[in-house]
């Protein structure tokens, strides 16, 4: 599931934005504050936050398609040791 998250990620070119490993200007890597129910629903239907804007992507990715992409986000989340 994470695999195919990360083949959506790049093929979608979410890397554009989040940074290929998740560490770009809107950062995804180490966090501690994601749900995965919130990543879910921001793929889902987006999400403005000041000049920033996250395009929805639920009428693109299938449900499965956006949990796949949300378990590869989560996986990016885990503390860097």
């Amino acid at each position: 599931m994470i695999a195919a998250g990360r083949e959506l990620f790049q093929t979608k070119q979410c890397a554009y934005c989040h940074g290929a490993d998740g560490k770009g200007g809107v950062q995804l890597a180490d966090r501690s504050d994601l749900e995965p129910t919130q990543v879910f629903q921001t793929i889902a239907e987006g999400r403005v936050h000041g000049s920033r804007r996250m395009p929805s992507w639920g009428g693109v990715l299938t449900e499965a398609q956006i949990w796949q992409a949300t378990a590869y986000i989560m996986s990016l989340c885990q503390p860097s040791k």
